[in-house]
């Protein structure tokens, strides 16, 4: 591995490291002119209000200010390369038709493409100045910073997302549970001044508005896996189990195995999966591990085959009880641990989901 190849590696491990687009941008600027040695360089991307290229970071050798707009999107070189996404080496400007140097003193310059991102331009005022090496470490410059960008951008967007849910979460918690406790708290105090059909019908009600909200709740709540930990699937089973309300039901246990997951998440996922097989029919439930991962199986009445990728869907129920979020929670939480989620039918004629794909041992 040669010594350039090793700088610009450690150069790009810096752009994953920066805490902003911004410093992103400068920290390729600066492996351009520190690695490179391309002393005269800049980056440009479409401007967020206009079909103009904006200069997003320059060298302290360029003639041009960030913020300045140069080109439509359609003009140039700049322009080309961006919508070819190939990269053009000109040994001589004024040779080219496309090209529209915004510096007398540009003579020579590479522009390659930064994925569906930009543009990257190194300039010289000599002839011919910049050889294939200079374009091959130039390209995969700015496909780390592609990377890095797209990143970035990921990161902002779970963020932002993150930001509603919380919100989200606030108003279930909140704005929402409290009218719901007054209701119930009213509901009781009707009872004992009169009798009727009605306010049972209005407690069912009440029930089902607690049940959708805490469903609700749980999606909004999800969280990180970052923060995993070793459980014992059969301890932490019986845990869950004593958290559901499940009448002459019977857990069985044939689970050694410690698996790594998110306590909250985990415990979730269990609880939902124990109170879907109990209303649904079931009486026993058996938690197994498997080589790869662990299964929880019901003597219920099962799922058909053509129902079990439906059930793990958003709003889809079978039962007049059902809020529909219940499985879909659990999917969720299977997919954000990285595990393979699916159901088969359990040696009782119920339903078993498998979970594969799971972090075991201590």
């Amino acid at each position: 591995m040669s010594k350039e190849f090793e700088e610009l590696h450690r150069a790009a491990d810096r752009l994953y490291e920066t805490s902003s687009l911004e410093e992103c941008y400068q920290a390729t600027i600066d492996a351009a002119v520190n690695v490179l040695g391309l002393d005269w360089c800049s980056l440009v991307a479409p401007a967020a209000d206009a079909d103009l290229f904006e200069i997003k970071a320059i060298s302290e050798n360029g003639t041009a200010e960030v913020g300045d707009r140069p080109l439509a999107l359609n003009e140039g070189v700049t322009g080309h390369v961006y919508q070819t996404r190939e990269t053009m080496h000109l040994a001589d400007v004024s040779e080219s038709e496309r090209a529209k140097p915004t510096d007398t003193a540009i003579r020579s310059a590479l522009t390659v493409p930064v994925g569906d991102w930009g543009v990257f331009h190194a300039m010289s005022n000599q002839l011919d100045a910049f050889g294939e090496q200079d374009k091959k470490w130039t390209e995969l410059l700015c496909l780390s910073l592609g990377t890095a960008i797209e990143r970035k951008q990921r990161e902002k967007q779970l963020e932002e997302k993150n930001e509603r849910l919380e919100q989200f979460a606030g108003i279930l918690s909140h704005d929402l549970r409290n009218p719901l406790n007054v209701a119930k708290l009213r509901l009781e105090l009707a009872r004992e001044v009169c009798e009727t059909q009605h306010l049972d019908d209005i407690e069912r009600a009440l029930d089902r508005m607690e049940r959708l909200t805490e469903d609700l709740l749980a999606i909004a709540s999800e969280g990180s896996t970052s923060d995993k930990e070793p459980l014992s699937l059969s301890e932490f089973a019986t845990i869950c189990w004593q958290n559901v309300v499940t009448e002459d039901g019977q857990l069985r246990t044939k689970a050694s195995t410690t698996v790594w997951a998110n306590r909250g998440q985990l415990q979730q996922l269990l609880e939902n999966l124990v109170h879907n097989a109990i209303e649904h029919g079931g009486q026993e439930v058996t938690i197994g591990e498997l080589n790869d991962g662990f299964y929880l199986a019901d003597d219920g009445p099962g799922i058909p085959a053509e129902k079990r990728e439906d059930v793990f869907e958003m709003g889809y129920s079978d039962g007049p009880n059902g809020t529909g979020l219940g499985l879909a929670i659990v999917a969720r939480i299977a997919e954000a641990h990285g595990w393979d989620a699916r159901i088969t039918e359990s040696a009782d004629g119920g339903a078993r989901f498998e979970f594969r794909g799971v972090e075991t041992g201590e």
